[in-house]
């Protein structure tokens, strides 16, 4: 009774499986053709298709260990060689022939990542993916942990009117400057009132008094127009 063939989910490459443990090997071809004909003779399946005329003209499932006892896989063409199995022109059925290996039995004997059978691909794209954060927050154990509670803020020092005035004059100095001190001054005691970092509001005069300490404006005599700073 002929054998069905393997469904093309179930089924990869030679060629493909020899560059993947090739791979595992460090480049190595000897040991990864040593696995590769382990698995196979440990019962891995395998299924020839012989093409002949560019027409596939049969299939064979060679089941016994002795068929792969044989010499018959080898690393043929340039490079990068392929894995591939050299029958006698006896054995040959076709003018060419592409083998492919049970998926299913090359993941369990090593030769095939698990992740590439159909169900771990179907599984990984039904699995929701959760947000960046959500992930973050998971232990090694899968246990979710404890969100980290924000930490309090450090109090906002308090200045007092000299040091306040010097501060925010420091922070505002190209757009004070413009002004005349008593618009400056002005400017000044309407932001203390809700400034965080000034330990009370304070007065126009008082910050007109303060602003002149810095000696950025030139005093004016009196009567005289209002002056702007040197």
């Amino acid at each position: 009774m002929a054998r069905a063939p393997f469904p093309i989910a179930d089924r990869v490459s030679l060629a493909d499986v020899g560059e993947h443990m090739k791979q595992k090997s460090d480049g190595h071809e000897g040991l990864a053709l040593g696995e590769v004909q382990a698995a196979l003779v440990d019962g891995c399946g395998v299924e020839l298709v012989w093409i002949k005329e560019g027409r596939e003209v049969c299939r064979e499932y060679p089941d016994k260990p002795d068929f792969w006892r044989r010499p018959i896989l080898v690393w043929h063409g340039v490079l990068p060689r392929r894995l591939h199995v050299q029958l006698s022109p006896e054995e040959q059925k076709g003018d060419q022939l592409v083998t492919f290996l049970c998926l299913t039995d090359a993941v369990r004997r090593g030769l095939w990542p698990a992740s590439e059978l159909p169900q771990a691909k179907q599984q990984s794209e039904q699995q929701p993916q959760q947000p960046p954060e959500k992930r973050e927050l998971a232990s090694v154990d899968g246990q979710p942990r404890p969100r980290p509670q924000p930490q309090p803020q450090p109090p906002v020092s308090k200045l007092s009117g000299k040091e306040w005035v010097r501060v925010a004059y420091e922070r505002r100095s190209k757009e004070l400057r413009a002004m005349t001190i008593t618009d400056a001054a002005h400017a000044l005691a309407k932001e203390s009132k809700t400034a965080s970092d000034c330990a009370k509001s304070l007065g126009k005069g008082h910050c007109t008094n303060l602003l002149r300490e810095l000696n950025v404006w030139s005093k004016k005599p009196r009567n005289s127009p209002k002056q702007g700073p040197k």
